[in-house]
Order: C-alpha cells, then structure tokens, then sequence
C-alpha cells in the first residue's frame, strides 16, 4: 500500500517502521530533573530544568555532560583538575546524597540536585 505524505509517495511499510524506531527512542530516551544551587544556579541561569538522556545512564557521564553544556566555570565548580568530582559539591538522587564511591545510574523520573560549597561571610 502507497501512502501521500507531505507530497511524496511513501509504502506503508516504510511508516510502520518508523513509528516503531521512534517509539524505540522514546523508550530509551529518559527525562531527570536538575536543580541548581548558589554558584551553579547563577551560571545556568536557571533554578530546576528537566533534562533528557539514555535510561541507566551515570551519574558522572549526566554531569559531565552539564559541564559541557555551560563550559568552563560551571566545570571548574563540578570537577578538580583530575576530572573526579569535588568533595566540596553535594549531589543529591532523589533527595539522597549520593555515595561517591559508587555513583548511581539515573532512571527516569529521577531528581538530581547540585549544591556547591558556599564560600564568603
């Protein structure tokens, strides 16, 4: 069967294929919420974001992917020169802190927040 779609002549196979690819990526794709405190809050620019990724993905390669994402000071704050984490940011999943030895994947519906030391007086 032939299908008229934006003009062009598609099979019907061709679109049962691809509604199921897409419906693949939306289960693969997962949606966490971010949210930022004191300096990292400033540099983002914003208080709470929802963010996509793969589901499982870790903890570290989310946050890495932050630091990317707003360059420079914003993974300066994150990570030491090492690339490790800095003990002097807290990271919560879900309200938990978050073992440093073992860092968690994140899963769908999860919350993440980051609170870096407060410096000054």
């Amino acid at each position: 069967m032939i299908v008229k779609v934006c003009g062009r002549d598609i099979e019907a196979r061709e679109i049962a294929a691809f509604t199921e690819l897409r419906a693949q990526e939306e289960d693969v794709l997962m949606e966490i919420t971010v949210s930022y405190f004191g300096q990292l809050r400033h540099i983002a620019g914003v208080e709470t974001e929802d963010r996509l990724g793969g589901d499982g993905v870790p903890l570290i390669d989310a946050l890495k992917e932050l630091a990317e994402l707003y360059e420079e000071q914003f993974a300066r704050i994150l990570f030491d020169e090492d690339g490790a984490l800095r003990p002097s940011v807290m990271v919560l999943v879900n309200d938990a802190p978050v073992n440093r030895e073992a860092l968690p994947n994140l899963n769908a519906g999860d919350r993440v927040a980051l609170l870096p030391a407060i410096a000054g007086g």
